[in-house]
């Protein structure tokens, strides 16, 4: 008798390692591939902050975490906007804030400063979806082309802000 409880000890022991052999990973298991952290910076840079957050919003749809990520988009652009109008009305008012110099120079400054802002919701869209950008990294999977949607959330970035600006225009008492 103990050399049968011995004999189903060892098989049971063999088939509980055996379930530690197999991968834990499967094709079918590993989710989509974001566009890649370069593609991303690259719309940051060139389309200003509602170009990376728009790209940002297809690389969230794309990876199914558009519920996680919809109100830091949101709540961005929200910001931007108001930032943006104030910063439009003021330089038309003559009235805009130092850091920006003089009225003259204001929209330049303000091309810049959201060339920098753009650039720092970059990094911090990147901390958000570092795991995802890892994980497509390590499953040694390429990134899909990101041309025709980067370059569409660039137009949709300049689009944007140019719309927000002429809105802004007529917001002059």
């Amino acid at each position: 008798m103990d050399t049968e409880r011995a004999g189903s000890q060892q098989r049971a022991g063999q088939n509980g390692l055996d379930g530690l052999l197999e991968p834990s990973l499967r094709a079918e298991t590993v989710g989509p591939v974001p566009y890649s952290v370069r593609a991303s910076f690259m719309v940051a840079f060139f389309g200003g902050i509602y170009a990376i957050l728009y790209f940002t919003w297809l690389n969230s749809r794309r990876l199914g975490r558009l519920r996680r990520d919809v109100w830091l988009l949101g709540s961005l652009a929200v910001a931007w906007t108001l930032v943006l109008v104030w910063i439009v009305v003021a330089s038309l008012d003559g009235e805009v804030p130092a850091w920006l110099g003089e009225p003259r120079d204001a929209m330049r400054a303000l091309r810049i400063a959201s060339r920098a802002l753009s650039l720092g919701v970059f990094g911090l869209i990147y901390l958000r979806l570092r795991v995802c950008f890892k994980a497509a990294e390590l499953s040694g999977r390429e990134a899909p082309d990101p041309w025709r949607p980067g370059l569409t959330a660039v137009a949709v970035g300049t689009l944007v802000s140019l719309a927000v600006a002429a809105v802004a225009r007529t917001l002059r008492p």
